[in-house]
């Protein structure tokens, strides 16, 4: 679900899968008006209000009826071509804080200035379900191309989100996935809280999102994701041959409390002997080829149903947890044997069986 609504307006500087975008070769605070309009809070006067059918509370309703700590949030859109009114968005208590478009837009765009220099391009900026949330992200040029093994090459967004109808907190975060409707903001927000590169702000009275938080966000998560090169390197260099690649890959589909290997996961490793060995960049010497194997079997090869279904679930489904599972198994050194060992007994165990079964039929 897209979630664009009439009122909304999705900037980016190409075309995106829903086409509802207004393309612009570059997004700058001036090319944007339709989404930087300022939201407002007013109080709640009781004495005001009036049923369904338009008739005044009575006094008995106006006394248990308590609205001091209350306020209504309340988007003006006089001057948006799109709406052309006041839109009411949320009915918070006193301490909800409105963290405002323009603000986070500029915070993000000095954030990204300070760290990066010129090297980044924002890339699409918008409101989402009649202006409740904002959306911004940020292509990172130093990260073009990025890999995590040879079939799994990808960019690197600096995104944010946030909300004026409680729904979300405001949150920024460093995610594989570029932000352009509601589906793929929620996929954004998964994939960097498993990978530990998010960080939220609730709305509370004294939350404030500024460039320097910001900044020292984005330099903790660039030092993670040179990480990620780091640990490619030393994986190409490391030797594994087919008969190891079928062990780790048992022990990476079960755990600690395993007593047995699933026929699905002895299937699976079956079926990706081939990609370690032959798939793409692949010649089945080294743990690299291991991860080329499993990113692209749950990218490309995983599952039933059209390319398009499946390359939705190698890249934000179980497919995309598989990926990430399999990346942490080769990286975490010290605990690498023991899977080695349990992975061992189980594929030794399951292959024993099946060869048993065989000879059965």
């Amino acid at each position: 679900m897209h979630n664009i609504k009439k009122e909304d307006t999705m900037y980016s500087t190409d075309t995106t899968w829903h086409g509802l975008e207004t393309i612009i070769e570059t997004i700058t605070k001036e090319e944007i008006p339709n989404v930087l309009h300022p939201v407002k809070e007013f109080k709640i006067d009781p004495s005001c209000l009036t049923d369904e059918d338009g008739n005044e509370l009575d006094s008995t309703m106006l006394e248990g009826l308590d609205m001091e700590d209350w306020k209504i949030i309340v988007a003006d859109l006089r001057d948006n071509p799109k709406a052309g009114k006041m839109l009411p968005l949320h009915i918070p208590k006193q301490g909800y804080k409105i963290h405002q478009n323009e603000e986070l837009f500029d915070s993000m765009n000095a954030g990204c200035k300070e760290v990066f220099g010129n090297e980044y391009e924002i890339k699409t900026v918008g409101t989402l379900g009649g202006y409740k949330s904002f959306i911004m992200s940020i292509y990172l040029k130093q990260f073009e191309g990025f890999s995590i093994g040879e079939n799994d090459k990808h960019d690197q967004f600096f995104n944010l989100t946030t909300s004026h109808n409680g729904s979300l907190a405001s949150a920024i975060m460093l995610s594989v996935i570029r932000i352009v409707c509601e589906n793929t903001a929620q996929f954004a927000l998964e994939q960097s809280e498993a990978n530990g590169t998010q960080q939220k702000i609730k709305h509370s009275a004294h939350s404030e999102i500024n460039a320097k938080w910001i900044e020292d966000n984005l330099k903790k998560w660039i030092e993670k994701a040179d990480d990620y090169k780091t640990t490619l390197a030393r994986l190409k260099n490391e030797k594994m041959n087919i008969d190891q690649f079928r062990i780790f890959s048992s022990g990476v589909f079960s755990d600690a409390k395993s007593d047995k290997l699933s026929s699905q996961a002895f299937n699976r490793i079956n079926a990706m002997e081939s990609l370690f060995v032959r798939g793409k960049g692949n010649v089945g010497e080294t743990k690299l080829d291991a991860y080329n194997a499993f990113t692209e079997y749950f990218t490309h090869h995983d599952g039933q149903g059209d390319k398009s279904k499946r390359l939705a679930k190698g890249s934000f489904g179980r497919g995309n947890d598989w990926k990430q599972e399999v990346f942490r198994a080769l990286k975490q050194q010290e605990h690498f044997p023991a899977l080695m060992k349990r992975g061992e007994t189980l594929y030794n165990d399951k292959l024993t069986f099946e060869i048993g079964k065989s000879k059965l039929n």
